[in-house]
């Protein structure tokens, strides 16, 4: 009994020197206060700060201008929101210092016309060629040159040329005033060998630009012998359409099928990468291009339509 007694002592002895635990209804309820005290107070900065970066955003976006103008017309977006597009107006050219820069090119541009030997302009038979481009109201003179004396003469609005493997050459053709909607013809072109190739086109522009391998396609014509198409006329042995082939990362055309001299090649060319005529830019100043291989004794045709650029004083 009275070891019982002692070791209830002992225990009661215990349990009042332990300091463990919490008194619920001051040390937890204070704590959950100050917890969530600060809880608020930190989710309130961060919502502060979301607030602050978005409306930053928000003013980034209202600020945006989509104005712009270019020769002859103007749109405008007012700071009320509103648009203002005013046309025919003239505009204002200063360089990045503020300086005034180089005015515009004013021109007009003519009719489509093509090739034209008439009129006393001669066409060389050896090294060169010159005529005509125009549509009789804006004309301008073209010069086409070789260096090994391909050229046989004219024939009709279009121009003779040698194919033969030793007649490989470079033919390049300039003309006095830029030209726009340029096409070049070719037919003719002999499909008795595959290697008759020509192209690795150079594209001179009026305002100094060079182009070279200049990007092309033919127009899907359906060919017909003896037809016309668009300012030219094929010959009746024109039977293919020029196919456009890459030969070690240069652009060519060529007749598809060697199947002799009675079926060749013919087609127009555009350059696909040419800009609109602009300010500055008004079109076409010269083009060159190459051609090599072919059979012996063969002629083949090249000629050239557009509207030509007439430059105002």
């Amino acid at each position: 009994m009275k070891h019982q007694k002692s070791a209830i002592l002992r225990h009661v002895a215990a349990l009042a020197r332990d300091e463990q635990g919490a008194v619920l209804s001051t040390e937890l309820i204070l704590v959950s206060i100050v917890a969530v005290i600060g809880m608020i107070t930190g989710l309130a900065s961060m919502r502060d700060s979301m607030v602050s970066e978005l409306s930053d955003i928000a003013g980034s976006v209202q600020s945006i201008n989509q104005s712009y103008s270019y020769t002859g017309s103007r749109y405008t977006r007012l700071d009320d929101g509103s648009i203002e597009i005013l046309l025919d107006i003239p505009p204002e050219h200063e360089s990045e210092e503020g300086e005034p820069a180089e005015p515009p090119v004013e021109h007009v541009i003519g009719g489509v016309g093509s090739l034209d030997f008439s009129g006393g302009v001669s066409t060389g038979v050896g090294g060169s060629a010159s005529g005509v481009i125009g549509d009789g109201a804006i004309e301008t003179t073209f010069t086409t040159t070789t260096d090994t004396g391909q050229i046989l003469g004219s024939f009709g609005n279009q121009v003779a040329f040698r194919e033969s493997p030793d007649a490989d050459g470079v033919f390049t053709t300039t003309f006095d005033a830029p030209i726009t909607d340029l096409e070049l013809f070719v037919g003719n072109l002999a499909g008795v060998a595959n290697d008759n190739l020509l192209g690795n086109f150079t594209v001179t522009l009026s305002d100094g630009t060079v182009i070279n391998n200049a990007a092309f396609s033919v127009i899907p014509d359906t060919v017909v012998g003896g037809a016309t198409y668009g300012e030219f006329t094929s010959q009746n042995s024109d039977r293919d359409l020029l196919e456009q082939v890459n030969i070690g990362g240069i652009n060519y055309v060529r007749d598809p099928t060697v199947n002799g001299a009675g079926s060749q090649g013919v087609g127009r060319i555009v350059f696909t990468d040419i800009p609109a005529p602009g300010p500055h830019c008004v079109g076409i100043s010269s083009v060159s291009f190459e051609r090599s291989g072919g059979p012996s004794n063969f002629r083949a045709f090249y000629s050239f339509s557009g509207s030509v650029v007439e430059i105002q004083p």
